[in-house]
């Protein structure tokens, strides 16, 4: 067995060790779940090294990053406060896919029991229609600047009064 790399994985906090055993290239994670900010970062990792034969000492200094960057993150996110917005209960069966659109405004669901379902769009205030001013007599309907010769040449009283 041959330890090739580290993967990070910030949500459940952990590493993913990454080697190669013969022709095969495995993964085996690592949880640490309990970990938090007040953990003593060297007897974690030594306990990581004695529990896991893929990791030695020479890899200390890597695992202590990667083990700090967790720590941030979970200091980081411990400033977020969620709140429950809205209950949809759209399906009978447990859901086992949500997929969003990239405004994020409409998402998509699927359950267990085979079924797919499309939520209302949320109600969108009603379009204001253009109020269309008066058009001054003989003016012409485009605002092009060619307008005036345009009109002299059908011979009408626009190209008479612009002259």
């Amino acid at each position: 067995m041959k330890l090739k790399r580290f993967l990070l994985r910030y949500y459940p906090p952990g590493i993913i060790l990454e080697y190669e055993q013969g022709d095969d290239e495995l993964t085996k994670p690592v949880d640490l779940l309990a970990l938090t900010p007040d953990t003593d970062v060297d007897v974690l990792l030594s306990q990581m090294i004695r529990e896991q034969p893929l990791l030695s000492e020479k890899r200390k200094p890597q695992l202590e990053k990667l083990v700090n960057k967790l720590i941030d993150k979970l200091e980081e996110n411990a400033d977020q406060s969620f709140y429950l917005f809205k209950i949809l209960r759209a399906h009978i069966l447990p859901l086992t896919n949500c997929a969003f659109n990239k405004s994020g405004d409409r998402f998509i669901t699927g359950s267990y029991d085979r079924t797919v379902r499309l939520p209302p769009a949320p109600a969108r205030p009603p379009r204001r229609r253009r109020r269309r001013l008066p058009r001054a007599r003989g003016a012409p309907r485009c605002g092009a600047a060619d307008a005036p010769a345009r009109a002299r040449a059908r011979g009408s009283r626009a190209a008479r009064a612009a002259v």
